[in-house]
């Protein structure tokens, strides 16, 4: 009883969340270029930065972001074959003590952090400071198409706790019905997919 009392608690959460207006979608730029040997790819994260993720770093909750590359080659059939990807990920807070900007890269040998001094900064580093190298450039077909799909994730710091606190438990129906409502109402995460026109690495210019 008590269970089904909390599965109809957490629908009756979820659809009050539900009926929430999703804010207009974020216009992000983004671009390829050719970096030496390699091809990478950038985006403009700069458009995140709205008034409410200014607020809600200053309120003490921080935010990950999980940035997905991926080189795709169109296929007639069968859908698209991905020919490569990299993934970029970091987390932003806000340092009350010292009023700055903490941004903590995250790659293969460590976290990384740089600490910067103002919103203004901040908004200049998600500008032109998101990129990946994808792939070498002579491993690629020079007269065939490619696409660019780029798929970003962003969570509040806070709800990843909460999350994680939620899933470390013995397996029971209170926590499995707790992922089913994480996983139904998606709160806390915001998740964008941008995707090119097919393009010839030949067309792109050197930086």
């Amino acid at each position: 009883m008590r269970i089904r009392a909390l599965t109809i608690g957490l629908l009756l959460v979820w659809a009050f969340l539900s009926v929430d207006v999703k804010a207009d979608e974020p216009e992000f730029e983004f671009g390829l270029y050719k970096h030496s040997d390699s091809l990478a790819a950038w985006v403009d994260l700069a458009p995140l930065l709205n008034s409410v993720w200014i607020e809600q770093l200053s309120d003490g909750l921080d935010y990950s972001i999980n940035c997905e590359f991926a080189l795709l080659r169109p296929r007639r059939l069968w859908g698209n074959a991905r020919v490569a990807e990299a993934v970029t990920s970091f987390q932003i807070s806000y340092l009350r003590l010292t009023e700055e900007y903490r941004v903590s890269r995250i790659e293969a040998e460590g976290s990384v952090e740089l600490k910067l001094s103002s919103q203004a900064m901040l908004y200049r580093w998600l500008t032109d400071s998101v990129y990946a190298n994808l792939v070498l450039v002579d491993s690629l077909q020079g007269d065939r198409r490619h696409i660019l799909e780029i798929r970003i994730e962003t969570i509040s710091g806070s709800l990843a706790g909460l999350v994680e606190d939620g899933r470390s438990g013995s397996n029971s129906p209170v926590r499995y019905l707790f992922d089913k409502f994480l996983d139904l109402s998606g709160l806390g995460q915001e998740n964008h997919e941008i995707r090119s026109a097919p393009f010839l690495v030949s067309d792109l210019s050197e930086r």
